[in-house]
């Protein structure tokens, strides 16, 4: 039986995790995976993601750098 894939919530706690733990690719200034990437790694649609990233900027820990990416704060 498929695995259900995550909610935006348990994305987001999972990153959050990542980001607290200083867990490699998810430590301060360090940029994140593409969206896309996420959404395969997370088995979920792009606008899942999308949804989760707008959480993780409005708690601060990931910041958007026009054309460059998504990186932790």
């Amino acid at each position: 039986m498929p695995a259900v894939p995550m909610s935006s919530t348990e994305i987001y706690a999972d990153i959050k995790a990542r980001i607290n733990r200083g867990e490699a690719g998810y430590r301060s200034g360090e940029k994140l995976p593409t969206q896309d990437e996420l959404a395969m790694l997370y088995s979920v649609h792009r606008a899942t993601i999308a949804r989760m990233m707008m959480l993780l900027r409005h708690d601060g820990l990931v910041v958007g750098r026009g054309g460059a990416g998504t990186f932790v704060a």
